[in-house]
């Protein structure tokens, strides 16, 4: 199992005039992204959506939160791609602004697996204590 090379990354992607910026996080324990969750939440309140994802414990915990999105657009894509990268011990907040812009469920699952998939090439991975 890998993590991300970085403490944390954000990356940014304007997709039809939406803004998707979705934060990657290293960290070990669920208390931990309980809190860095409500942090982040409370700092993107304004946001149309605040989703998220982790993968704890070599793979044994896994957890998504689509934050009011249809089923199966936002958190289980977001998931998927973290799972196909082989990480554990990360969060990731896709921190979304719609203005306006309709998505179609698929166009919306592809976007999210997407900007994270971006944001785990950015970040690098390297080898977990998990």
């Amino acid at each position: 199992m890998k993590t991300i090379a970085v403490p944390e990354h954000t990356t940014r992607r304007v997709v039809r005039r939406a803004r998707f910026a979705c934060t990657l996080y290293r960290l070990v324990d669920e208390e931990a992204v309980f809190e860095r969750m409500a942090a982040h939440r409370e700092a993107h309140w304004i946001a149309s959506r605040n989703c998220a994802a982790y993968i704890l414990d070599g793979g044994a915990i896994q957890r998504s939160d689509g934050d009011g999105e249809p089923s199966s657009t936002s958190g289980e894509p977001m998931l998927e791609a973290m799972r196909g990268h082989g990480l554990t011990d990360v969060l990731a907040m896709m921190t979304v602004d719609y203005t306006g812009v309709e998505f179609s469920a698929a166009d919306r699952a592809r976007t999210y697996s997407a900007v994270v998939t971006q944001a785990i090439s950015e970040a690098g991975t390297a080898a977990s204590d998990s």
